[in-house]
């Protein structure tokens, strides 16, 4: 058998669940973190700086060779009120090529002459309308290669300037732009990871069940990422 499509009718989005998957016990530090999460985003920026990167994920060199991979750069901004500290995501749009419907931290192709970082934040302004002047790039949260569209995705953390940034949206891009608190992120009811099984090598797949939509793949495991550095950079603060 191929893939199977999940068809859940709560989500937006259809996940391409291979026949052998099973769910896993959510990691121990999630709990610790949704216990010891600081009350602003100022602290969370605070303990990621303070928190290093691991190695990428799916470095091996790809049989085309890893010149022909193309870069992109995405930008997590970290927004909210005293004690709501939340993420920014956006919604592609649902008529786009590639990956139409999903969740996604802004970001974009890297340009002749650009870094990651400055394509980050440039499709950021291009996407949302949030300048770079009310950003404060934190770091590299981490690296990773997407194979299938012969992409290495690299993600840094912003930290807005303001608890509600002002927003422009570029509707031929974006269908809608919304937030998620941290503590939300971190609940049982929301957060839950898979191990799927493909060719023989098993991966684990991560999900965040928000309102009508699944934050899964690339974007749910930059999200994780992100949370494990805040949980460590606490640790050493």
């Amino acid at each position: 058998m191929g893939e199977v499509i999940d068809l859940d009718a709560r989500f937006r989005q259809s996940i391409p669940r291979p026949p052998t998957y099973r769910r896993i016990r959510r990691p121990r530090w999630v709990n610790e973190l949704a216990v010891e999460l600081p009350s602003n985003r100022f602290d969370i920026a605070r303990a990621f700086a303070l928190s290093q990167e691991r190695p990428a994920p799916f470095v091996a060199e790809p049989p085309w060779g890893a010149e022909k991979m193309k870069q992109s750069g995405v930008l997590a901004l970290l927004t909210g009120s005293v004690h709501r500290p939340a993420l920014l995501f956006t919604r592609r749009a649902s008529h786009l090529k590639s990956h139409a419907g999903e969740v996604s931290f802004p970001g974009g192709k890297v340009e002749d002459g650009e870094t990651p970082l400055e394509a980050a934040v440039r499709e950021t302004y291009e996407e949302i309308g949030v300048v770079h002047q009310d950003i404060e790039v934190i770091g590299r949260v981490t690296e990773l290669s997407t194979f299938s569209t012969r992409f290495t995705l690299v993600a840094f953390l912003g930290l807005s300037h303001f608890s509600i940034p002002s927003l422009l949206v570029n509707e031929s891009e974006v269908d809608e732009v919304f937030s998620v608190d941290i503590a939300d992120l971190l609940s049982e009811d929301v957060y839950h990871r898979e191990l799927w099984r493909r060719g023989g090598e098993e991966r684990e797949m991560h999900f965040f069940e928000v309102g009508q939509d699944l934050i899964w793949g690339a974007t749910a495991f930059i999200t994780v990422e992100l949370l494990r550095r805040i949980f460590t950079g606490l640790s050493r603060d």
